[in-house]
């Protein structure tokens, strides 16, 4: 709309009016009518001339007296040149180069405010899910605590438990059946705060498709067939002071590609960028325009008009209804303004000098800021990654102490006690939760390096197409 209302000012412009008048003048005793349409076109061109033009028709009649009336045509133009200040299509049109550069920056906004909110309802959507697979875990764990309780009490009975093993499983019960309602509250809170997100009322009947953290959780089971497979593990003769170089030496996923060509691809691709650097570009032009308005004045005026007028006071005069432009009235002069009285425009011309640095500044400091994000997501990949695959072998680690502590339990071997099966349950209930918050803080991870690079694509139907890395 702005473009359009800077355009419009290069536009030919026509306008139409249409006057009348009924007077009586006392003193003479007359009194008439007249009326008068006048037609104008006006033009602004980009290098600065203004051309007008008018042409308007008389009508005018003497109500008292003789009753004369006359009607008569009338042309008159103009032409202004600017021959110092204001002249130059770089400086007249300022205002539609501005307007269109403005509208380019809002498009490439609209596409960066696209990828960023389907980051964000992605992150949303996947600690919903893992919300959602708490709450699963929590009703597994107290299913166990259930069964366990159960059979303590049973044991008691045949004399193979203490009492106060029982009053263990009987407490741990109470405190998974507590931890279960926490989880099941935090679930639909984070569901309901999901709905608003999405702009649908909180009452919407929303179901999850849990297909992606179900394909994580494949990610990572292979990952850890993987690390099964590895007999010679070399993690167990890395130094801790050379941990981290060392997993920055293994496989990785997709995205943990090399610090250097993630930065170039985000200093090629940040539309945030693209709109700093162009900024400096109009800074520029702004100082320059700036400093046209500190010039002195000098406009070159060709004005001419033919044809004739009439009032009730020449009605009289007879009609005159034909253009001779050989009998016209021309002229041509020229108009200066010394500039002597220039504060405003100095100061102006400060502050867009000022605009320019403190926008060149912006630009280097935006920079710094991408380059400070591609190392942290890289950083955050690498930890998220290990984090998972850690977290899958301690998932199989846990199930397996539940399964071995459960059946010494039940064998009556000498050592165990309820104490050690309920641990075990604890640890298996803590590393299921940490492997799914691993597997979405990676997915997460993977979706924000894009978005920060400025590769994620998202389409006008909100879907994303992600960015082919080299095999």
């Amino acid at each position: 709309l702005r473009l359009d209302d800077e355009l419009d000012a290069f536009a030919s412009t026509y306008r139409g009016t249409i006057e009348g008048l009924l007077s009586s003048d006392r003193e003479t005793d007359t009194s008439g009518t007249q009326a008068s349409a006048i037609a104008e076109w006006t033009k602004r061109l980009e290098s600065g001339a203004a051309l007008s033009a008018r042409l308007i028709f008389d009508a005018a009649r003497i109500l008292s007296s003789d009753g004369s009336s006359a009607a008569s045509l009338f042309f008159d133009g103009s032409v202004t040149i600017p021959l110092l200040r204001g002249s130059g299509k770089h400086i007249v049109y300022e205002p539609v180069t501005q307007a269109q550069r403005n509208l380019i920056y809002a498009l490439w906004t609209f596409e960066r405010f696209k990828r960023t909110i389907a980051v964000d309802i992605a992150d949303e959507y996947l600690r919903v899910l893992q919300a959602q697979d708490a709450v699963i875990n929590a009703q597994n764990n107290y299913d166990r605590r259930v069964d366990s309780a159960e059979q303590t009490e049973a044991l008691a009975e045949a004399g193979r438990l203490s009492k106060v093993q029982v009053d263990q499983a009987r407490q741990a019960k109470l405190t998974s059946r507590e931890s279960l309602l926490g989880a099941d509250q935090g679930y639909k809170g984070q569901l309901d705060n999901f709905k608003v997100s999405l702009g649908l009322p909180t009452d919407a009947n929303l179901i999850l498709d849990r297909e992606e953290l179900n394909r994580l959780g494949k990610s990572a089971r292979e990952a850890l067939e993987k690390a099964d497979n590895n007999k010679d593990n070399p993690m167990k003769k890395v130094k801790a002071a050379d941990l981290v170089a060392y997993l920055k030496t293994l496989p990785g996923g997709r995205y943990e590609i090399p610090e250097k060509t993630a930065i170039d691809l985000a200093l090629t691709n940040r539309l945030d960028l693209k709109t700093a650097h162009e900024r400096v570009v109009d800074a520029q032009r702004a100082v320059v325009i700036a400093a046209d308005a500190l010039k002195a004045g000098l406009d070159l005026v060709l004005s001419g008009s033919f044809g004739a007028r009439r009032t009730i006071a020449t009605a009289d005069l007879g009609d005159n209804l034909r253009l001779k432009p050989r009998k016209g009235f021309y002229s041509l002069g020229a108009t200066a303004d010394l500039p002597w009285e220039r504060t405003t425009e100095r100061r102006i011309y400060r502050e867009t000098y000022i605009n320019l640095e403190s926008t060149t500044r912006n630009v280097q400091e935006l920079e710094d800021r991408i380059k400070l994000d591609i190392r942290s997501d890289l950083r955050t990949l690498l930890r998220a990654r290990e984090s998972y695959k850690t977290q899958a072998q301690a998932l199989k680690l846990a199930q397996q102490r539940v399964e071995r502590d459960q059946m010494f339990l039940d064998a009556g071997r000498p050592g165990i006690s309820i104490r050690d099966v309920l641990e075990a349950e604890d640890a298996l209930l803590s590393a299921q939760n940490a492997l799914s918050a691993a597997l979405v803080n990676y997915r997460v991870s993977e979706l924000k390096i894009q978005r920060n690079m400025g590769v994620l694509l998202v389409n006008e139907k909100g879907l994303w197409t992600e960015y082919e890395t080299q095999p």
